[in-house]
């Protein structure tokens, strides 16, 4: 949306700037991401939990996603910087070589 209008851009673009740290602060050692420190959490059902501050395969995944919109959006972030890719699938064709700045 931020692409299309300039409506509260720099409200979200604040927003975006406050949630950088927090989400990079749930990173792991071995490169995953919990889903909150401190917090186990369970995605529904009993095979698919994570324990508190292990990594898992769904914070990561939404974690990086969220990191590689968020470098669309902050061009000069640390994140910004590196050359992030986007498959053309639904739902990440709206970033084919576009950034909001």
């Amino acid at each position: 949306m931020a692409q299309e209008t300039d409506y509260r851009r720099e409200e979200i673009l604040a927003a975006l700037r406050r949630a950088l740290p927090w989400i990079l602060s749930n990173q792991n050692a071995d490169g995953g991401y919990v889903f909150m420190r401190g917090t186990a959490f369970s995605y529904g059902h009993e095979l698919m939990t994570s324990g508190v501050d292990i990594s898992a395969m769904f914070p990561t995944w939404f974690r990086t996603l969220s990191l590689a919109v968020i470098a669309q959006a902050l061009p000069d972030s640390e994140i910004g910087a590196l050359r992030w890719r986007f498959c053309e699938c639904p739902g990440m064709q709206f970033w084919r070589g576009r950034r909001i700045s």
